[in-house]
């Protein structure tokens, strides 16, 4: 089950959960480009604007324990 929906029910994720997925599970999010598009400066941008403090404290306070960030 998502953890969105766990949540939604009233559980958590972490702690209600019979297994729970690592970082680096078959269903983590990843940023994937073109080949042709890989060393342009906006690439660049986008992973720093996605590793940055704000967006992982947006994640924490947005979706709490529906996701476990890998950075």
């Amino acid at each position: 089950m998502n953890g969105n929906y766990a949540e939604s029910a009233g559980l958590d994720p972490i702690r209600d959960g019979i297994a729970v997925e690592g970082p680096t599970g078959p269903y983590a999010n990843i940023i994937a480009v073109r080949e042709a598009d890989k060393d342009k400066p906006w690439v660049k941008k986008l992973i720093a604007a996605y590793h940055s403090a704000e967006v992982k404290q947006f994640v924490r306070t947005t979706v709490k324990d529906s996701v476990i960030p890998a950075w």
